[in-house]
Order: C-alpha cells, then sequence, then structure tokens
C-alpha cells in the first residue's frame, strides 16, 4: 500500500527549499516573479534563460499584481508543463521550448488584460478569433506586419 506524502523538499545551491513543482528552475523558485530556467544544454550554461512574469499591462497594471494572482498561477502552470512534459514523447522539454511557448502566451495575457478577461476559461471562439485578428493588425517596431 503506498501512502501520499507532502512534496518533497531539497534546496538548491543558494539554500533556499524548492519544491518538486519548480524542479527546473535555478536560482529561482514558483513564487519568483523572474523564472530562471535549469540549463538544458551548454549555451544555457553560459547564459541562462528567464521569463519575466511582471510584465505590463495595458491596464497599467503588472501581470504579477494581486488581481491577476489566478491567471499568473495558471500561466505558470502552463509553462511549468511544457516544460516538464512533452505531450508527444512524454519527456521534459528544453528551457528554450518553454521560453518560447511564453513569448506567445504574453501577448495573449496582455490582450486578455485590454479586453477584460481573467481566465482562460472566460475565452470563446469570438474572443480568440478577435485575438488572432489583432494579432494579425500587430507591427512592429519598424512599422510592418509580424504577422506571416
Amino acid at each position: 500500500m503506498k501512502t501520499t506524502s507532502a512534496p518533497a523538499v531539497a534546496a538548491d545551491s543558494s539554500g533556499r527549499k524548492s519544491h518538486e513543482r519548480d524542479w527546473f528552475l535555478i536560482g529561482s523558485s514558483w513564487d519568483d516573479d523572474i523564472w530562471r530556467f535549469a540549463p538544458t544544454n551548454l549555451p544555457e550554461e553560459r547564459e541562462p534563460l528567464r521569463v519575466r512574469w511582471d510584465f505590463t499591462l495595458p491596464s497599467g497594471g503588472r501581470f504579477t499584481d494581486p488581481a491577476h494572482a489566478s491567471l499568473l498561477q495558471t500561466s505558470k502552470k502552463l509553462i511549468a508543463l511544457i516544460r516538464t512534459r512533452s505531450l508527444l514523447t512524454g519527456l521534459p522539454h528544453r528551457s528554450v521550448t518553454a521560453v518560447k511557448y511564453f513569448s506567445h502566451l504574453r501577448p495573449l495575457l496582455r490582450w486578455m488584460d485590454q479586453e477584460g478577461f481573467h481566465r482562460f476559461a472566460d475565452l470563446n471562439v469570438a474572443a480568440l478569433l478577435r485575438f488572432q485578428q489583432t494579432t494579425r493588425e500587430r507591427k512592429s517596431r519598424v512599422g510592418s506586419s509580424i504577422a506571416g
């Protein structure tokens, strides 16, 4: 008979305790505003990849503000899931994959803030089509379309 126990806790290089859910982070933890991903290849050892959760929103706040706590946690779970398990192989993805997914997630989160959506569950087909249209219309810093 197997019993359930609390998540394992280990100390990282800074002596801080880390829970199982953030095993893929180094020098940061789940609740930090900046996640630093443990290297998954040689270039990442020289320059670890990171994600900033405290980005600004169109409403003037930051994504880490208490008003967005639920969506922040859901978003962190999504990026953690992408990093820790491939749907195809079941093996962990490289850190760069999680960072690339985050770079696609952030515009959606900013758009959701602008449109007044507070949960992914609030998004319906019409909302997602509006987001797609908004994305197609976005321009780069030099004024060209960013959509393919």
